[in-house]
């Protein structure tokens, strides 16, 4: 292979780490910035953005003309998600509460039951499917759906509703202050059973 050629294959390799090692650094700040994370670190915004101008500059986020075709490329190789260009995507906590009131006025909450991890890991991925939806009668059959497969044991069922939220992450110190879990309620729906 001639020089010339081991010369622009070295420099497209070494433009490409810089651009993953740049958009790594990027998603790390912006976990401890957001408190995404269980970093044990804080920083303050105004810290951040002077370092998140000048990432922006080099990703091409801003009016340059080689824009799209920068972002063209980081879609296209995989490089603009990050860190999960290297590992799985762990995809963000949700919960799902149901609420059953039954013929005799009796109100039993429950939430989804899994017994093996690989169930855990399918009930990770509907949740994430259910909370990152924008269209809502998908959402509600989705949350429908479930709340049918987890009221097969009841019986004289009347009214069920069902409660989705987004599990956050505390900031560390919420944490420090508190083991308690803290939610963000995103949606609610009734249902009216017909028991046949």
């Amino acid at each position: 292979m001639k020089t010339p050629v081991k010369i622009i294959l070295g420099a497209g390799m070494l433009i490409h780490y810089l651009l993953l090692s740049f958009i790594n650094i990027d998603t790390t700040l912006d976990c401890i910035v957001n408190n995404k994370g269980i970093l044990l670190v804080e920083m303050e915004q105004s810290t951040y953005q002077p370092i998140k101008k000048k990432l922006d500059l080099v990703l091409g986020k801003t009016d340059y003309r080689f824009n799209d075709y920068l972002n063209y490329y980081l879609a296209y190789t995989g490089t603009e998600t990050g860190y999960g260009f290297f590992a799985p995507n762990v995809p963000t906590s949700y919960k799902l509460v149901f609420e059953y009131t039954l013929r005799n006025k009796q109100k039993i909450t429950m939430i989804p039951q899994i017994n093996s991890h690989e169930l855990g890991l399918r009930l990770c991925n509907y949740y994430e499917s259910i909370g990152k939806t924008d269209i809502e009668i998908l959402r509600n059959s989705l949350i429908r759906f479930m709340m049918q497969e987890q009221m097969k044991g009841l019986e004289n069922v009347v009214s069920a509703k069902a409660i989705f939220g987004l599990v956050l992450t505390p900031s560390l110190h919420h944490y420090t202050q508190s083991k308690n879990n803290v939610y963000q309620f995103m949606y609610a729906y009734e249902y009216h059973i017909q028991n046949k």
